[in-house]
Parts: structure tokens; sequence; C-alpha cells
């Protein structure tokens, strides 16, 4: 049996979009053949009901989920939506206007940085990178990194997994010396 949400919402297309792509990311089965989608509680915000259909078979009920909406502060060059401080999430939602000149490295997570907008140059290692919109990132843990420049149209996400919240989120991120960079 496979349950397809059918988005019920007030919110925007966008919103609606995302919800129906959540299905896709989030499938889990029973290991008899059956697979059911959910969308993650992250708080107690506005809810938007889904009406869960069965493909076979005529059941349907409604569910509820929580969802929120978090927005970039423009007045800050970098910022985090979301992570396990706020949410049940395992993984650290962020983002950035600038390309931050921090040469780090960070022990356990991977950083991922998706280029919504604009161009940067970031050094790994000892290698130059030239990032574009589209482009997304993963820095493995261990490998030092930073940022060298930026466009002023430039706008990143930024995603840790695992999320680490609190004392033990600021002590994995380690600053590097520029030489390791070869900078």
């Amino acid at each position: 049996m496979t349950y397809l949400p059918i988005v019920y919402s007030a919110m925007s297309r966008m919103s609606i979009a995302a919800c129906q792509l959540s299905r896709f990311l989030l499938a889990s089965g029973d290991g008899a053949g059956h697979t059911s989608y959910g969308v993650p509680t992250l708080d107690k915000s506005p809810s938007c009901a889904i009406l869960v259909a069965t493909v076979q078979g005529t059941r349907l009920a409604e569910a509820e989920f929580s969802m929120r909406i978090e927005r970039a502060n423009y007045l800050q060059d970098k910022g985090w939506y979301v992570g396990p401080w706020n949410s049940e999430l395992q993984v650290t939602i962020g983002y950035a206007h600038a390309g931050i000149d921090e040469p780090h490295l960070h022990a356990q997570i991977h950083e991922v940085y998706l280029i919504a907008r604009g161009m940067c140059t970031v050094r790994v290692e000892q290698q130059t990178i030239h990032l574009q919109a589209g482009d997304v990132l993963v820095i493995e843990p261990g490998e030092a990194h930073t940022f060298l420049d930026y466009s002023a149209d430039y706008f990143h996400f930024v995603f840790h997994t695992p999320g680490l919240a609190g004392e033990p989120g600021r002590a994995e991120k380690r600053v590097v010396e520029r030489s390791r960079l070869g900078l």
C-alpha cells in the first residue's frame, strides 16, 4: 500500500511544492513492500493539512503536520535557520550573503554549500574552486577551507551534518593557519 499525500494549504505554491517534494525525500518502508510518506515536525507553528489517499484500497485519512518558514536576515552576513537547538532536525541549515574569509575545518561534520545566487571563490586545502549559482560544494570532515572572494549579489545555503548544537557544535570547528591552505 502506497500513501500519496495531497497537500491542502493556504500557504504559497512554493510551500506546497516543498511539502510534495518531501514525500520523495522522506519515504519509509516496513520491509513488506509498504511505503508511507511523511513530513518532519519542526515545531508548533502554523500547520498545513495533508490528505493521505491510499492507492490500493479505499482508506482516506487526514493528518496534521507543523511547518514553519525561516527567513534570512539581510542585515547580517550569515546566520542559521534551524538545527538541533530549535527543532528535531539532525542537520543544521544556515545561509550567508557573503563568503567569509575564516580558514577553518570541522572535525566531525560534513559541510554542504548550495550556491543560490552569484559567484564565489573558495579555497579547500591547496585547491582554489570557483563556484556559481546552482553549484554544490561538499566539504568533508577535516578538510580546511575558506572563502576568498564573492560577488555583490552572492547568497548561499549551508548544511552541516550531523547537526550539533551548543558547545559540541562550537568545539568541533577549528581555526587553521592560512599557510595550511597555501595562502
